[in-house]
């Protein structure tokens, strides 16, 4: 990297040692101090022009669903000046590394190592080419791969909730976990410190009061400015500068005179540069090499350049700048906001040196300081500053930390108190942020996809809990995938910047999220996030058209797209409760949805013993007012199989029930289907929802016959007159699974009413009398006890395929037993009496198995007939149509 600008560089009055993983950048820009032997050498011959590479450690150490940072020098012969670039040549599956490139005087880079959770522990040989100018280079380090463990401050809060550390021993661990302090025990590193710790400020702010002096003294180098006189980050020997002790801390110590200047003086540890264009300024080391200095010093200007890119579009997207410093009363000597790029404080911990391992994912974290200051709700309003640590300086994946970090200042300034409280959105939408400006900001490379999309989408995707839960600090970065979506459903950023302008008044999560419910509601549209996080092209059909990838071209990862992602543990979506569906079983599942969450079930058909009929039975579930249920479709069609083009929205207050028999499903029939997708939300901010979703596929046909039947009979009563009899039923006519084989489909009454009147009209009697007997109510199934007592009415209806291929049905004689209630004066008086005849038994309707045709749609019974009946005639008329359930 050429340096942008030319420094005038003073040496130090004191020898410091540098940093371990700077020696080989010292040795690469100052030759002389690689040197070594006594009395003049013979003079050299010339050598060829080329370069040699070199990588350290070259046997390092890393933890799967981390990182490790190699070192990659290169020394030139022969006066080779061209751009050299090293990148990681045929790399293990899961572990990946950002080329970098070589230009100048440069001779040491960092090459970053992301290794995914699914790499295996074990030994790797890794293959690192450099190529450049016609020459080429390879370095075989060895790469020894530990399981993930849990982070420094995951390990940290188990042990405090299991009382082996008392709470303020806990809060000094995590301060150490976040700066790689080598005083952590052993015990607590895992895979190293969190990208960050937003929270530990504010919880040592308001548990210092209370602190033995001796817990105070020793979180007391971490809590005050790096160019403090007392910081972690103090180099011995060097002048140093004093101010403000920590946000909020009530200590006031002597102001500095200002800033410190852009070039180095003798026997000072910090340079700083300050930008012409935005009231920020960063802070970088010096030392006795001007080569390390120079290089230090390039990487605070880059670092300034990042910031002058990001500030407007920031700033102006959250409707507010940060606040500012207070000028000479500030520790970094004006108003300016400070950026410290600190390397040195190996110096300062009994010699022992810092391990990029135990930094972790720490890139970089902001600390809120003074001023503060009320808001109009009365939550705090802070200035802040922010700490980079100089082993990952440049990286591109501190660039997007920046980005970060710099939001996170942003945040202080329209509710610093919300920060101190559990909730979620502070990270949520500061882990946003980041994906959002390396997309739409020019950068020289674009990490959202490794930095944030690939890991933390994926921790969303197998997370089993709620979008607002604080159990575990990892999720609330993962739950960055809510303000993505937001941003992809409102057409850009600004609806981030207007909730962040309401939680000025927020003190709780419950406020918070109240808030960004009433931004974007989640009852109307958490189950269409559910919906997107499935996270593929289900093609062809596409019931989930809108896609993350949409948003974020070429960077969010997809299923099938990263070849180098096979195992289940690493596919970027949900994890899915599988069930292939069976004839004879019952699939009985326990769903559990906490609060703002979802779950996703896929069923499968089996082949060989595909159902009629499959029921979904959510009747099991509590709280199914916040419940939504959405089916992703795939059914079979020729030549190949297709997605219902939607999802197809189940009400979970009822049976959703397919029914093969109607034919392929679509948009409007739940017909039969090859394999069905379950996306169950919840959207209540308060309310889980438990409790037991069973699924029954059976050979049972779908639906129910429901109509009318009505009969009209006349019969002549020899030498004593006419008998008429009526009858009409509204009936609905059930399966009946106990009399169902292969060939015929019977259906028995289920329920319906009806009405039946007999008109004895003796005529042709001396004298003439008449009698009327009448029946009404409703009908139900004969029980199993044939107990008639009841009411029952007994009855089938069956249909079957004839010969030709042709839905038909027929119908049995349908008797009900009843009380009659008869009316006759035929009696001595001819006086009308009212007699209750009971257990009568009477007939609705005889069809005397008569087959008639059921339309062609299979739908629809209908028919009339008269005939004959000996002494008279009988009417009927049927009407009934197929009901899905």
């Amino acid at each position: 990297m050429q340096l942008s600008r030319t420094y005038r560089l003073v040496r130090s009055q004191t020898l410091h040692a540098p940093l371990p993983w700077l020696s080989a950048l010292l040795c690469a820009v100052m030759v002389s101090a690689c040197g070594g032997g006594d009395g003049p050498a013979p003079a050299p011959s010339s050598p060829a022009a080329g370069f040699t590479v070199e990588v350290t450690p070259t046997d390092a150490i890393a933890f799967a669903g981390s990182g490790r940072r190699l070192t990659v020098s290169i020394k030139r012969t022969g006066g080779f000046a061209a751009d050299v670039q090293v990148s990681l040549a045929n790399p293990p599956e899961g572990v990946t590394a950002e080329p970098v490139t070589f230009t100048g005087e440069v001779a040491s880079l960092p090459l970053q190592l992301v290794l995914d959770g699914s790499v295996a522990p074990g030994n790797l040989a890794l293959s690192v080419d450099a190529s450049g100018g016609g020459s080429s280079a390879r370095a075989t380090p060895q790469l020894a791969v530990q399981a993930a463990q849990a982070r420094a401050q995951q390990k940290i809060a188990a042990a405090l909730a299991a009382n082996s550390i008392d709470r303020d021993t806990s809060l000094l661990y995590r301060l150490y976990a976040l700066s790689g302090d080598p005083r952590l025990p052993d015990a607590y590193v895992g895979s190293g410190s969190a990208e960050e710790d937003l929270r530990l400020f504010a919880q040592i702010e308001s548990a210092l009061p209370r602190m033995s002096a001796s817990m105070q003294a020793a979180m007391h180098p971490f809590l005050v400015r790096p160019d403090h006189a007392d910081s972690i980050y103090r180099r011995p020997g060097t002048s140093a500068r004093s101010g403000a002790l920590s946000v909020k801390s009530g200590q006031q110590r002597k102001a500095a005179a200002g800033p410190p200047p852009l070039e180095c003086m003798a026997g000072a540890q910090w340079r700083s540069v300050r930008s012409t264009t935005i009231p920020l300024r960063v802070w970088s080391e010096c030392y006795e090499d001007v080569g390390l200095t120079a290089w230090t010093t390039s990487k605070a200007e880059a670092t300034l350049l990042v910031f002058e890119k990001i500030w407007t579009p920031m700033t102006k997207m959250m409707g507010l700048t940060p606040r500012l410093d207070v000028g000479a009363d500030d520790n970094g000597g004006d108003e300016a906001i400070d950026v410290y790029i600190v390397g040195s404080y190996s110096l300062t911990r009994e010699g022992k040196p810092i391990n990029a391992v135990d930094l972790g994912d720490a890139y970089g974290f902001a600390q809120p300081s003074g001023p503060c200051e009320k808001n109009s709700a009365g939550n705090d309003i802070c200035s802040g500053y922010m700490v980079l640590p100089a082993a990952k300086v440049g990286e591109p994946f501190q660039r997007s930390t920046i980005v970060h970090e710099f939001f996170h200042l942003l945040q202080f300034a329209r509710n610093r108190t919300l920060a101190g409280v559990e909730e979620w959105f502070y990270e949520a939408s500061a882990r946003w942020v980041e994906s959002h400006y390396d997309r739409t900001l020019q950068w020289p490379e674009k990490v959202a996809l490794t930095k944030v999309h690939k890991p933390w989408f994926q921790k969303f995707s197998k997370a089993d809990t709620s979008l607002d839960s604080t159990a575990n600090t990892d999720h609330a970065y993962a739950s960055y995938i809510w303000p993505f979506f937001l941003e992809q459903e409102n057409g850009g950023p600004e609806i981030i910047g207007k909730i962040w302008t309401t939680l000025e008044s927020a003190k709780s999560l419950e406020d918070e999220n109240k808030i960004i419910d009433a931004a974007y509601g989640f009852d109307a549209n958490f189950h269409r996030f559910a919906l997107r996080n499935v996270n593929e092209e289900l093609l062809p059909g596409n019931p989930v058209p809108k896609r993350y990838v949409q948003l974020a071209v070429g960077q969010f990862p997809e299923v099938g797209a990263d070849k180098k992602c096979r195992s289940p543990s690493c596919e970027p979506r949900p994890t899915y409760l599988t069930s292939t569906l069976a004839v004879g079983t019952e699939d009985k599942r326990s769903y559990g949805l906490e609060r703002l969450s979802a779950k996703y079930a896929q069923f499968l058909v089996n082949g060989e013993a595909p159902p009629n009929r499959v029921e979904f039975d959510f009747s099991g579930l509590s709280n199914r007012g916040s419940l939504k249920i959405d089916a992703l479709i795939r059914t079979t069609s020729s030549p190949d199989d297709e997605w219902v083009s939607e999802p197809i929205p189940l009400n979970p207050d009822s049976k959703a029930v397919f029914c093969f028999e109607l034919g392929k499903s679509t948009t409007t029939v739940r017909g039969e289907f090859k394999e069905l997708r379950l996306v169950l939300s919840n959207s209540s901010m308060d309310t889980d929802i438990i409790g037991d979703v069973i699924v029954r596929p059976t050979k049972k046909p779908c639906g129910v016959w429901e109509g009318s039947v009505d009969s009209t009979q006349e019969i002549a009563l020899k030498g004593a007159g006419t008998l008429t009899i009526t009858s009409s039923a509204q009936a609905a006519f059930a399966f009946d699974e106990t009399n169902s084989d292969s060939i015929t489909r019977v259906f028995q009454v289920r329920s319906g009413n009806y009405r039946y009147r007999a008109y004895y009209d003796f005529t042709q009697l001396n004298p003439p009398c008449r009698t009327e007997q009448t029946a009404s109510g409703s009908m139900h199934p004969q029980g199993e006890s044939m107990d008639l007592s009841d009411g029952s009415t007994a009855g089938a209806l069956a249909t079957f395929v004839s010969s030709d291929g042709k839905p038909q049905y027929t119908n049995d004689r349908v008797l009900t037993f009843t009380t009659l209630t008869e009316v006759s004066n035929c009696n001595d008086n001819h006086v009308d009496v009212t007699t209750l005849v009971p257990m009568s038994t009477m007939a609705l309707w005889v069809l005397e198995q008569q087959v008639y045709d059921i339309k062609q749609d299979g739908s629809t019974m209908q028919g009339t007939r008269s005939f004959p009946n000996g002494s008279g005639t009988s009417a009927y008329t049927w009407l009934l149509t197929k009901k899905t359930e």
